[in-house]
Formats: C-alpha cells, structure tokens, sequence
C-alpha cells in the first residue's frame, strides 16, 4: 500500500490529480493497492494503510482467499499473480492476455472483459462510496492503454450512480507503473529539503 501512496504523490504533485482536492487511485499490477487524497492530503487511516482496494470483495462465493482473509476480492480477479490460474494456464502474464486480446483471441476477450467488467465494479463502488473528482489507474496493467480504459468506461456508463449526468473523471496516471518511484522521489526530496 505505500507504493501505492507514493504513486498518489507523484500524480498529486506532477500528474492527472494535480489540481484536484480529492480523488482515488488504484495500483493495478501483480497486486491492487491505491490511495485517497481527501481535501489535498493523503488520507492513510489507522496504520498508515487506507487503500487497501484490492483486499474489496466483489465475488463473495469464490473461496479464493486474499492474503488478508478475504474471499473474491479484486486482487484476486485483476492481479497479475493470478493470471495463470485464472487463464488454466493459457497466459503467463497479463501482458500475454491483452496481446491475445487485441488479436481477437475469443477466451482471452472473455477473460479480459471479465476481469475488466470485475475492475468497474469495483471502481464505481469507490466512486459511490468517496465521491471523489477522479479516479486514477496507475501501475503495469494500465500500459493496456485503449485496451483497458476503452470496455472499462462503457462498464462505467452502466455501475456508476450518475445523478443529475454527473461522471467520476476516470484516467490512467501520467507516470503509468512509475508512479510509486516517482513519488517516493518526491517524499525524500521533500523531507531533505525540511532538514
């Protein structure tokens, strides 16, 4: 999760949040973490460990258990540390499933959908829940680019609460899997720069 808040940082300080007092951000890659920027600051919670996203239970009747205990959860059904599973062994890596994907592979669309499908869920209940401007999806899963962000916005159009037309701004981050280096960077620099 702290890779997770530093990834915040970076795009707070320099990327898609900049300007924004409030938003969400999701670190999707071998796992799922994220972060919460509430009135322009970094919410961490009790124990510094707020964003917690990828431990949300969108399945409650997979006995796949997360490492926090909990059944069908995010991380289970977009991490890249389950895609062989997932897949009964077709793709070794997410990467495989969205190259199969773009060439029209009918499982790998089924599979990619799905997971994508499971993402929005997840995401519009955050929106549901915080409220937030935007939501921000950084980490090596988002370097699918068109692939992702295209069949997610139209999941969205169906799982968002949408009153009066207001949309939740949704955008892959501007450092995409370098988000978490960047604003750990940015973290040292700053406390360098008190001392």
């Amino acid at each position: 999760v702290y890779v997770a808040h530093a990834a915040l940082i970076a795009e707070a300080k320099f990327g898609q949040i900049q300007g924004y007092r409030n938003a969400v951000l999701l670190t999707l890659g071998t796992g799922v973490g994220g972060g919460i920027l509430i009135n322009g600051e970094l919410y961490q919670g009790q124990n510094q460990m707020a964003g917690h996203f990828g431990h949300t239970c969108i399945n409650p009747t997979d006995d796949e258990l997360s490492i926090v205990g909990m059944p069908g959860s995010l991380e289970y059904a977009i991490g890249n540390y389950s895609i062989q599973r997932r897949s009964v062994g077709r793709f070794q890596s997410t990467i495989d499933l969205v190259k199969a994907y773009n060439e029209n592979d009918s499982f790998a669309t089924w599979l990619w959908l799905d997971l994508v499908r499971k993402l929005s869920l997840a995401i519009a209940s955050l929106a549901n829940s915080f409220s937030p401007e935007i939501i921000v999806l950084a980490g090596g899963i988002t370097r699918a680019g068109d692939s992702l962000l295209r069949p997610l916005l139209q999941f969205m159009s169906i799982y968002e609460y949408r009153p009066n037309n207001k949309i939740t701004e949704l955008k892959l981050a501007r450092f995409s899997d370098l988000s978490g280096a960047i604003g750990a960077a940015a973290f040292a620099f700053t406390k360098a720069k008190m001392n």
